[in-house]
């Protein structure tokens, strides 16, 4: 490995206009660049410029300003002061304890730490990793993106994977989040007008307008004794905050919420295509499950419990008349097919008056059964018929 060491002032300007593998630069106290790599190449003319062939390692000045045309390889930088920009890093690229950052294309990971100023990416391939930067401006996120401890404004244009944002003191702007968001101890202003999964929103809010718009479900954990004004629209809304002045109403395919909690300022804006669901946030951690934000069936009222039993005293006694009926032309049925009436031997071709005065009408034949009192006693029993009914039946089989 080749290494050369050139002498500078405190705050030497160096490009690497190109390197065909990885570069690491980190600081050390001397007024002095060191290289080191198998093969690159150094010109001077008040800006160092340097290319590789090959991994590149370089200690530079603290101040030092680095500028980096394209690296095929993964950079890491640390320690360093004076700025970064970059042109075409096609690796994974990892800063920690730098200053302002512009690069124009990430063609992987990008991971950050410890930024004291703008970090400006407009191209990431992959995800983002990002804590404590003063500011965030970001293009096209492909992967997904976490930033956490951000003291500065946040600026996202699109994340086409997760995003989750959390303990950000600054606004935050997200024009599209194709996934899921999560949001945690959100300290600014926060608009978010275009996300395409779900929203978990945990804790308070700045006073002012909030803003989410999702295609899929908007879910609020929200300190029930923070002050809040809220405007909710979705096909479903499942409430467990305890609101003030609550007026909930339905607008077509539409609910719409409304309600404070005390005298809030804080106007958080809530429209999702599918459902909002919203609870107290408590001591417990969330869980951020959907089971969380059943709302449990309120018990029947007095009146309607009275009204379901009737329904079901008149049901029950309905099929109790039926089965009674069915059984009564069932013993009657039995009780008169012991009935038999003959059918007269001839019949007389020309009536003759006096005899039909003088002769008597047919006699009925009436055959006694035991059978036959047996179901007029279960009939009376049953209390089908009444005793006189009962004894006009018996006496009908004993003629």
């Amino acid at each position: 490995m080749n290494e050369q060491r050139i002498e500078t002032n405190e705050s030497p300007q160096i490009m690497i206009a190109e390197c065909v593998g990885n570069v690491m630069v980190k600081s050390w106290r001397q007024t002095a660049v060191s290289i080191q790599g198998a093969a690159f190449t150094t010109e001077q003319n008040g800006l160092m410029r340097i290319t590789s062939q090959d991994d590149l390692f370089l200690a530079v000045p603290e101040q030092s300003s680095i500028s980096l045309g394209i690296v095929s390889g993964d950079v890491v930088i640390k320690h360093i002061r004076g700025g970064i920009t970059g042109d075409d890093l096609q690796g994974d690229v990892t800063l920690n304890n730098v200053d302002a950052v512009q690069i124009d294309r990430v063609g992987q990971t990008l991971s950050a730490a410890d930024l004291n100023g703008t970090l400006n990416v407009q191209h990431i391939a992959g995800s983002v990793a990002l804590q404590r930067i003063s500011e965030v401006k970001l293009g096209t996120v492909k992967g997904n993106a976490m930033l956490a401890y951000t003291n500065g404004t946040v600026d996202l244009q699109m994340v086409a994977g997760n995003l989750s944002l959390k303990s950000i003191n600054g606004d935050v702007a997200v024009a599209t989040a194709s996934r899921d968001v999560l949001l945690q101890n959100m300290g600014g202003h926060n608009n978010l007008p275009a996300v395409q999964g779900d929203v978990w929103l945990v804790g308070s809010l700045r006073a002012g307008e909030q803003t989410f718009v999702a295609e899929g479900t908007i879910f609020v954990y929200w300190p029930e004794e923070a002050p809040l004004r809220l405007f909710a629209t979705a096909p479903q809304i499942d409430n467990l905050l305890p609101l003030d002045y609550e007026n909930k109403n339905e607008a077509g395919k539409q609910v719409i919420l409304t309600g404070h909690i005390e005298e809030g300022k804080t106007s958080l804006t809530l429209k999702s295509a599918q459902r909002i669901a919203l609870k107290a946030l408590g001591l417990e951690a969330p869980q951020f499950s959907p089971n969380e934000f059943v709302v449990p069936q309120e018990p029947a009222g007095e009146l309607e419990q009275q009204v379901q039993t009737a329904v079901h005293a008149v049901l029950a006694e309905s099929a109790t008349l039926e089965r009674l009926e069915e059984r009564l032309v069932t013993a009657v049925t039995a009780a008169l097919t012991d009935i038999k009436i003959p059918e007269p031997e001839s019949t007389p071709t020309a009536p003759d008056p006096a005899a039909a005065v003088s002769k008597p009408p047919p006699e009925l034949y009436i055959v006694e059964s035991t059978e036959s009192r047996t179901h007029i006693l279960a009939l009376l029993r049953d209390g089908l018929i009444s005793i006189a009914q009962a004894d006009l039946l018996l006496e009908a089989l004993a003629s």
